[in-house]
């Protein structure tokens, strides 16, 4: 269903359309959710905008945030003013500064960019491939591992 609440919006299990004044969170969150300082769960499915940050164990869908965008794992694409940060990402991100703790398989767009393990592309202005040749490793504008 529809929820909105003036501070925000919580439970264990919703699904729907959520908008928060300050956030919105639940366990587990298959929809759209809003909130102007965040959203977060450990479990997202969906579109998610967070003015300050959106934060989740697993995010399948898409985050936009100004701040963060923040989970264990991705599989979508998150897109960030300020920062993403990941542990396994599959499809896109994008912010001034973009980690993958551990892979990275796709497409990553920011100032800095960085990758434990790359399969995919880089483009920004310092990228990291930890799994690439040693001095391949770290490369200005574009870097990739296919």
């Amino acid at each position: 269903g529809v929820c909105i609440g003036g501070i925000g919006v919580g439970g264990e299990n919703i699904k729907g359309l959520c908008i928060g004044g300050i956030g919105v969170g639940a366990e587990e969150f298959s929809g759209a959710g809003m909130g102007l300082i965040g959203v977060g769960g450990e479990e997202l499915t969906g579109f998610f905008v967070g003015g300050i940050g959106v934060g989740a164990e697993d995010l399948r869908g898409v985050g936009l945030a100004i701040g963060g965008t923040v989970a264990r794992t991705l599989e979508g694409g998150a897109a960030s003013a300020v920062w993403t940060q990941f542990d396994d990402a599959r499809w896109f991100t994008a912010g001034a500064v973009n980690r993958a703790r551990y892979r990275m398989t796709g497409l990553q767009i920011g100032i800095v960019n960085t990758a434990r393990n790359l399969y995919g592309v880089q483009i920004g202005l310092i990228n990291h491939a930890g799994n690439n040749r040693k001095w391949l490793r770290y490369l200005p504008f574009i870097n990739m591992h296919l």
